[in-house]
């Protein structure tokens, strides 16, 4: 320990406390300032009159769980992960009987696991919870037809943050649940976890040169560092400027939208089976082959002959038979992005301003954001129950991989089983294994090891699963556990799957959605410190009216000594930040490309503030500002018409 820590492990041994809850409290504190979660324990009590005199508090890590909760027969769901790995720390405080203090007997504070994260530590057991005023306020806003996202925003906006909000999405969800029993409540940020945006553009028009420019951007955020790969759905524009600025990056067109598009040339089920049975092909030969047959079954019609002759050409960029070994982490369509959209979209709306939807889209990154930091506490805090025969193949996947990845990688482990190692092929460089299914022993795949000396250097497998889904397939799995493997070769181990790949980053959750003026800081500070406060004394009428004539009494004694000129500063201070936001130009309206959707008017495109306050036009003479029941010159062509009629009759005997 530093000097540092040896002074304050003094100061905390010394102090006293009035209640056991404070002693609670301050613990709690601490451990939230530290980055663990607070259990409380064992209690004694007096024998005389029952009251306490000893508590003891714990890490939430300490002790492990019970055997027989893990090996429960027949389970059928997912084992609840593991949070408990024999942490030492506890704080321990007995009441003094003579004084009626409490004073610290014991105190550890040595943990034998990784401690929270800064931005991470709200989302612990004992720091996560909503207290008594919050349930107050939280009932009166569902009660005015507030939605809990929007009250969890409202929060977490007014406290400066999720950190500083008390509570978390799953607090509050279990609460409005527990009001309405009869209405099941669903968390819908479900739809955007293992998505990660990392840029958003807003362009002016959809072209090549557009793309290409966001792209560069794009390019220069991220230091020129390209992507493995791209899946887009297959907008002619996007593909040119993606070959031209993303050079040796893999494109995939979305197997969704290229079945979506083949609706509109291809007729009769027998033919657009034939289509999807070409889009998942996984030999080339076989692809040129089924080719044929298909292009003499489609190609009668005019439109898709000049359709099939498209595609063809550009097989390479949707065709299972030549992406299936590139890296696409198992991914064949744009469902991600589309979810995302659609997360956008609850955000975002049609006749939005171009400043109000940028505000809205720092809002739903917010809440991405803070759904990130709350799984990357689980990942840290919490493991998962080793079900698998080879626990040290299974504890070196664990202290390595995501928890996502690690499901994943945990199945493909446990279907080893299943497979034996046959005939071995050695060499100077490298070896293969023939791995065989026991039930099919026709089923062979190969596996190739670089070296089985010193270290596995490279793994590949005939099955591709490692090259395209970065992920050990159950054939190497399989050879590892023939090779009596004690843990994960680190090529089957990539950084992007692992718990520490942001470790070297520094963590940014928030982006500028919480950047407030220190007015409207120190506003929201006060009507924190207030709140439980107001709750208490609304408990009772005499101290609800004491109260209020106290206040009564402290608002005249502010606004006589109040100096009135120094609100005005803070009011010109205000003022002055707003206006010395840069000015922007208003974009040019565009007509959007894509798919016509399904509701038109809550998918149309962002409107300029220009456009917003744009007056009605007339649709007789074309003039803005009025409308045909108001024009004058509809009106006046009337009259003239009219004149002309009379006319007309007057010479007609």
């Amino acid at each position: 320990m530093d000097v540092a820590s040896l002074k304050e492990y003094d100061r905390i041994i010394s102090m006293t406390f009035s209640s056991e809850n404070e002693a609670f409290e301050f613990f709690n504190d601490y451990a939230k300032r530290k980055g663990f979660s607070v259990r409380k324990s064992i209690i004694k009590r007096d024998k005389t009159n029952a009251a306490i005199k000893y508590r003891r508090f714990y890490c939430s890590r300490h002790g492990f769980r019970e055997k027989k909760h893990i090996d429960k027969p027949n389970r059928k769901r997912q084992h609840k992960l593991l949070t408990r790995c024999g942490c030492p720390v506890k704080f321990c405080v007995r009441l003094d009987k003579r004084t009626g203090m409490w004073w610290v007997q014991d105190f550890i504070d040595c943990h034998n696991h990784d401690l929270a994260a800064v931005d991470a530590a709200p989302f612990l057991r004992s720091h996560c919870f909503i207290n008594e005023a919050q349930k107050l306020e939280i009932s009166s806003k569902r009660a005015s037809g507030i939605r809990n996202c929007q009250i969890l925003d409202y929060d977490a906006r007014c406290r400066g943050g999720y950190q500083n909000r008390g509570y978390q999405e799953k607090n509050l969800y279990n609460f409005s649940t527990g009001q309405e029993r009869s209405k099941l409540l669903e968390d819908d940020a479900d739809s955007i976890i293992s998505t990660i945006m990392f840029a958003c553009g807003i362009v002016s028009c959809e072209n090549t040169k557009t793309y290409r420019w966001l792209l560069e951007a794009f390019l220069e955020a991220m230091y020129q560092v390209h992507p493995d790969s791209v899946i887009t759905d297959g907008d002619l524009a996007m593909g040119k400027a993606i070959k031209s600025i993303l050079k040796g990056t893999t494109h995939r067109i979305c197997s969704w939208h290229m079945e979506h598009n083949a609706n509109k040339y291809i007729h009769g089920e027998s033919a657009m089976q034939k289509f999807r049975n070409l889009v998942y092909t996984c030999s080339a030969e076989e692809f040129e082959a089924k080719w044929k047959d298909f292009e003499k079954e489609v190609s009668k019609r005019s439109p898709s002959r000049q359709w099939l002759q498209m595609i063809y050409r550009l097989k390479e960029s949707w065709a299972a038979a030549f992406v299936r070994k590139k890296m696409f982490l198992g991914m064949s369509s744009t469902q991600r992005s589309e979810s995302l959209n659609a997360r956008l979209h609850v955000y975002i709306k049609s006749k939005m301003s171009l400043c109000r939807a940028i505000q809205q889209f720092e809002r739903c990154l917010t809440r991405m954001r803070t759904k990130e930091a709350e799984l990357d506490c689980i990942a840290f805090q919490k493991e998962p129950v080793l079900q698998t025969p080879f626990l040290d193949l299974e504890k070196s996947a664990v202290s390595n991989y995501t928890l996502e990845v690690f499901y994943i990688v945990q199945k493909e482990l446990g279907r080893a089983v299943e497979y034996v190692v046959g005939e071995t092929f050695n060499s100077s460089m490298s070896s293969e294994y023939v791995i065989a299914r026991k039930e099919k022993p026709e089923s062979q795949h190969v596996v190739r090891c670089s070296s089985i000396e010193v270290d596995m250097e490279q793994l590949s497998c005939t099955c591709a699963k490692l090259e395209y889904e970065k992920i050990p397939c159950r054939h190497i799995f399989a050879l590892l556990i023939h090779m009596k493997a004690m843990c994960m070769p680190r090529c089957c181990i990539p950084n992007r799957w692992t718990k520490y790949v942001k470790s070297a980053f520094p963590s940014d959750r928030e982006g500028g959605s919480f950047n407030i003026t220190d007015h409207s800081q120190r506003f929201h500070e006060l009507n924190k410190a207030v709140m439980p406060i107001h709750y208490e004394v609304a408990k009772s009428d005499a101290d609800y009216l004491k109260f209020m004539e106290w206040l009564q009494d402290q608002k005249r004694h502010y606004e006589r000594n109040n100096n009135t000129a120094e609100r005005t500063k803070v009011k010109q201070e205000v003022k002055d930040e707003v206006n010395s936001e840069p000015k922007i130009g208003n974009p040019k309206p565009v007509v959007t490309k894509g798919a016509p959707k399904k509701n038109k008017k809550s998918y149309e495109r962002i409107k300029s503030a220009i456009e917003i306050g744009r007056k009605n036009k007339c649709g007789h003479c074309g003039q803005r500002g009025h409308n045909r029941q108001t024009c004058q010159k509809l009106r006046e062509d009337d009259a003239a018409a009219s004149a002309e009629v009379s006319g007309h009759e007057a010479r007609d005997p």
